[in-house]
């Protein structure tokens, strides 16, 4: 169910004590049985796109109303991001940990750096065209470094 929820929220949860999300049909949700608290969620314009998000807990009561309310907004400010079309070439969002983007940050940064840095030192020798092989030779090390950054956070779309 991570494609719901993003890491925080799942955090959040499990603190809560929920033990497992499971999204079922609404007729499966109907006939019972299970042992959850449950949410309506209408994923979309398209038939049979409504499910029932269950979410087993330890204790029921640990989510209160406010924890409940709080959930349901949350579901109902997705409807629209479920609703919208596939992106180009078929590929669902995703939610990255922050962890993540920073570190992608810092290395996209240090990358791009040394990459104007070099291409500096680059314009300064080239009056004499003197050892300037390395600095090419680092600066394509630099940016291939900046895309493999990039893919880290948009992986190309799968064959």
């Amino acid at each position: 169910m991570g494609f719901l929820f993003p890491p925080p929220m799942l955090s959040w949860l499990e603190a809560k004590g929920c033990e497992d999300i499971e999204l079922v049909s609404p007729s499966a949700a109907a006939a019972g049985g299970r042992q959850c608290v449950e949410f309506d969620l209408d994923m979309g314009s398209a038939p049979g796109s409504s499910a029932v998000l269950c979410l087993r807990m330890r204790d029921p009561a640990a989510l209160t109303l406010h924890d409940r309310l709080v959930l349901a907004d949350y579901l109902a400010a997705l409807r629209p991001f479920l609703d919208a079309p596939p992106a180009k070439g078929g590929r669902a969002w995703v939610t990255l940990p922050g962890t993540t983007v920073v570190e992608v940050e810092h290395q996209l940064r240090n990358h791009l750096n040394s990459l104007f840095m070099n291409a500096g030192v680059l314009g300064l020798r080239c009056e004499d065209r003197t050892d300037i092989e390395p600095i090419l030779d680092q600066m394509e090390s630099d940016a291939v470094g900046c895309l493999d950054q990039m893919r880290r956070l948009f992986p190309p779309p799968p064959p």
